[in-house]
């Protein structure tokens, strides 16, 4: 659907990324919209789905995309988690693994 940015901080857990949201800094990503199965699928691979790790857990937020505001689902890195990963300055993924 396109680019979009959200409020907080971006880490790094090695091979993939987290955010934790709030605060001021601006996380880039993007918005995909994905059908129920989809999602079903993608909360096993978060592991949010059907015995919660713990790592994630799937909220709602609003987002800006392609000039409209929408609803979207995101995987929030639990504070316990984020204090153990590294915290990507720039807030953008595609950025950091580009110059690491």
């Amino acid at each position: 659907m396109g680019s979009a940015s959200v409020k907080g901080q971006l880490y790094s857990r090695g091979w993939y990324p987290g955010i934790r949201l709030g605060g001021e800094q601006s996380v880039w990503g993007e918005v995909y919209q994905v059908s129920a199965q989809l999602l079903a699928q993608l909360d096993v691979l978060e592991e949010v789905a059907p015995v919660p790790s713990g790592e994630y857990q799937r909220i709602q937020i609003k987002v800006e995309c392609a000039g409209q505001e929408r609803l979207c689902e995101i995987y929030e890195l639990s504070a316990h988690c984020a204090a153990q990963s590294t915290i990507i300055e720039e807030g953008d993924w595609v950025k950091f693994m580009a110059q690491n």
